[in-house]
């Protein structure tokens, strides 16, 4: 199910998201393999806690490595207000890592509200 799903999502990837250039800087890490997908089937409430792993890992990779992931949420946030509600919570964390004992590069939470996938892209590497 799970190699299913990142089929689509790299299809999806290919077709819409660079097909189509909504995202002009989506091409060159596709090219390069610097993509992750990741496939989200817990619960909502252990969503934070795996994004929060997420946005740790993806700060210790070098950006050629890895410089998006995209995780994909197959089970949770199925109503749009409450995808919506978590883009906030998503944000407030990324603001406030040294709040929560993290401390994450400036990133912005840019969002494609298709299929409910969370975009997130690293814009600063150190």
């Amino acid at each position: 199910m799970t190699d299913l799903v990142i089929q689509q999502v790299e299809t999806w990837l290919d077709d819409v998201v660079i097909g189509l250039n909504l995202c002009p800087f989506a091409a060159k890490p596709k090219r390069q393999n610097q993509i992750h997908i990741d496939v989200y089937d817990g619960s909502e409430a252990d969503l934070m806690k795996h994004l929060i792993t997420a946005l740790t890992e993806l700060d210790h990779y070098p950006a050629k490595t890895r410089d998006t992931t995209l995780i994909v949420l197959s089970n949770c946030l199925q109503s749009f207000d409450d995808y919506n509600q978590f883009l906030g919570d998503v944000d407030w964390v990324i603001e406030r890592g040294e709040e929560i004992g993290r401390v994450f590069t400036k990133w912005p939470a840019s969002t494609l509200i298709i299929s409910l996938l969370i975009h997130i892209r690293k814009t600063q590497r150190t």
